[in-house]
């Protein structure tokens, strides 16, 4: 039995419009799936969004067709979760029939980052794994991240930084922040980074809210 971790690539008109909202809003980061079934082409799913505020998120399901309800619940460290029910467009349900076959199993979370991929992690035999990966629908590319034997330390999902965190942090090691005495600044990031020092700051502090959940 093996396990892909994989990331997806889709173009901007196959992408999910929620998912295009993250790459397309400040403030959003990513969007977790954390669980789901699918009757049909009806989809009922919970996700975790690392992004603030919800309004803008709301207004935009509001606005699609394709929803039938949903229910937005905030949580105390600015983000939220929301619970939807969904008719699936053409584009989820081609990708969605590559994974949904005998013998595969999808392990949660399926990331949706705002740089346009998903990322996702699959278990199986190897011959089904490889034909999964071969049937991706057009508009998709698959990068492999990870191939390997199963083993569900390795394979479950521990919190994750999104790339963007990563990257402030390695820049904050790197400049000393988190030396003591502290040698690098919030300034010195953001230039690394390309970005203004209070979107650092806030990339930092995300990735530090994460890592310290992840430990309690």
């Amino acid at each position: 039995m093996k396990y892909a971790k994989i990331r997806l690539h889709q173009s901007p008109d196959v992408r999910h419009s929620m998912h295009q909202f993250i790459v397309e809003t400040p403030g959003f980061e990513e969007t977790r799936l954390l669980g789901s079934t699918i009757n049909g082409t009806e989809h009922t799913a919970i996700f975790h969004v690392d992004g603030w505020p919800p309004e803008p998120y709301e207004r935009e399901l509001g606005q699609l067709e394709t929803f039938e309800s949903y229910a937005v619940s905030e949580n105390a460290d600015e983000t939220f979760s929301v619970y939807v029910r969904e008719h699936l467009p053409e584009s989820d349900q081609a990708i969605t029939a590559a994974f949904d076959r005998a013998g595969l199993v999808t392990v949660f979370p399926i990331v949706y980052a705002s740089d346009g991929s998903l990322r996702l992690t699959l278990v199986g035999p190897g011959s089904t794994l490889q034909s999964a990966l071969e049937k991706t629908p057009h508009g998709t590319d698959v990068e492999v991240l990870q191939l390997g034997d199963y083993d569900s330390r390795r394979v479950s999902e521990q919190p994750q930084l999104t790339d963007r965190q990563f990257e402030a942090v390695a820049a904050a090691v790197e400049h000393g922040y988190y030396r003591d005495p502290r040698e690098g600044s919030v300034a010195d990031v953001a230039e690394t980074l390309g970005c203004s020092p209070s979107v650092a700051a806030e990339h930092l502090r995300r990735a530090e809210r994460r890592v310290m959940k992840s430990l309690l």
